[in-house]
């Protein structure tokens, strides 16, 4: 039985949530070593990774919708 504290939101029963585990999972990732000299494929997400790194979410996102413009003017993708 898994208790909640409704002001809290906390759980009494010691699990953890899913966001709480890849909270955890995510920051482990930005915080592990560069991937070794041969994981070329590693190396390259964790560099990609790395630069993004303290970017604000409002910035992401408009730097992703920004991408999404130019490859539907590449592409000649229209919206709907």
């Amino acid at each position: 039985m898994i208790m909640i504290n409704i002001q809290s939101g906390s759980r009494s029963s010691g699990e953890t949530s899913r966001t709480d585990r890849t909270r955890s999972w995510v920051e482990s990732r930005l915080k592990s070593d560069r991937p070794g000299f041969l994981d070329f494929i590693g190396r390259g997400k964790w560099d990609a990774w790395n630069e993004k790194k303290g970017m604000s979410k409002e910035d992401a996102m408009a730097a992703y919708v920004d991408v999404v413009e130019k490859l539907k003017e590449k592409y000649g993708m229209e919206t709907q």
